[in-house]
This record gives structure tokens, sequence and C-alpha cells, in this order.
């Protein structure tokens, strides 16, 4: 179970690393940029920080099944902890991007700025 933690934990910091290399640090052509794999291709800080987001909920429940496995005795009321925490932070995660798709719907742009111009 701790091999699968590393690895799995490896493998994030991975896709972390080229979210931050291809979103920020190297500046490709459309042409090239296209061609990238979705989970390549970083619009933005808010996009960066919902992955870093994302990266530490899946830690969290790998490591929470790692520690269930690994006890031997009873469960007790305080490993509870941790799966809460889990379904909060989720849960705020979803407020936030639903909050901010609601932002950008709302706001207006150019062809929802005025009524249409009469002659």
């Amino acid at each position: 179970m701790e091999a699968t933690d590393a690895f799995l934990f490896g493998l994030v910091l991975i896709v972390f690393a080229y979210g931050i290399t291809f979103g920020f640090a190297i500046d490709l052509p459309s042409a090239v940029r296209v061609k990238l794999p979705p989970w390549m291709r970083v619009e933005g800080i808010s996009e960066l920080k919902n992955i870093l987001i994302e990266i530490i909920l899946v830690y969290l429940i790998v490591d929470f099944a790692t520690d269930v496995a690994e006890v031997e005795t009873r469960v007790s009321w305080d490993m509870l902890l941790k799966p809460v925490a889990i379904i909060l932070i989720a849960g705020a995660l979803r407020l936030v991007r639903n909050a901010r798709s609601e932002r950008v719907h709302a706001e207006p742009g150019p062809a929802n700025d005025s009524e249409p111009e009469r002659s």
C-alpha cells in the first residue's frame, strides 16, 4: 500500500509540473498547443489552483485508504475526521466552481452588452 501511495503521489506531481511548465514557463504556438492532451493545457492560475485542490483530495483519499488497510484493530471515531475533511474540501471546490461558472455566465460580453442598435 505504501508503494502505491508513493507512486500515485509521484504521478500527481508530474502532472502538476507539466501543468506549470506548459501553462506558464513555455510559450507554445497555438498549432502545437492544440496537439497537447487536455490535462497539459492550463489556461490560468485559477485552473491550476483547482488542479492543486484535486491533487490534495486524491492524496487524502489514498492516504485514508492506506490507513484503513494498515489498521489491524477496530476502527475508532477518530479515523472519521479525514473522510469528513475530504467531503468538506470537495464540497468547497464544487461551490467555488459553481460560483465561478455563474459569474462567467452573468458577466456581460460584447454580444450581450446592450440592445441592438436601431437605425
